[in-house]
């Protein structure tokens, strides 16, 4: 039975839903290129009333692309893991996480959208292509720093499960040889 759950990690399962969290919400970012009327709370409303399916669509359309940036940092982790020697399941867990929380809105994002967006608003006008393509590259970058960085992968390497036993049965192994 320990062995069953010696394949979890908690640490690459927080670790990686924070960055599927700024993948998702840094590819949705870069989709309101779209419309990026859409990204001002004023316009949004007057194409909200006037413009009914155009609102729908282009919501639809954002949203999705939140959804591809999920897959697109879930491939990420599965990559990550497999050249690592994690678990894949942990990864999974991560993914199907992030989707329910994405899916239901829990992921925090009315919260702290104004930090996120802040780089690109304090230089750009909010409804400015720049405005997006910045905050979305700059979520999407930690993303992948969580990803890659030598540091966060070392950390998660801490805390794996590490069969002592085993590991002694082998080098004595190699020693008798």
């Amino acid at each position: 039975m320990s062995k069953f759950f010696s394949v979890f990690n908690v640490r690459l399962i927080i670790i990686h839903l924070v960055a599927f969290w700024f993948f998702y919400y840094g590819i949705e970012t870069l989709a309101f290129l779209h419309d990026r009327y859409l990204g001002e709370p004023s316009l949004a409303g007057i194409i909200r009333a006037g413009q009914k399916a155009r609102y729908d669509n282009d919501k639809t359309f954002i949203e999705q692309f939140g959804n591809i940036g999920l897959l697109l940092a879930y491939v990420i982790s599965w990559f990550v893991c497999a050249k690592k020697g994690w678990h894949w399941i942990n990864g999974v867990i991560a993914f199907l996480m992030a989707f329910a929380l994405g899916y239901f809105n829990w992921f925090g994002w009315d919260h702290l959208s104004g930090i996120f967006l802040a780089p690109g608003r304090l230089l750009f006008p909010r409804s400015s292509i720049w405005n997006f393509i910045l905050s979305g590259v700059i979520m999407v970058g930690l993303g992948s720093a969580l990803f890659f960085w030598r540091k966060v992968l070392d950390f998660i390497d801490r805390g794996s499960y590490v069969d002592k036993a085993a590991l002694e049965a082998e080098k004595k192994k190699k020693r008798v040889r």
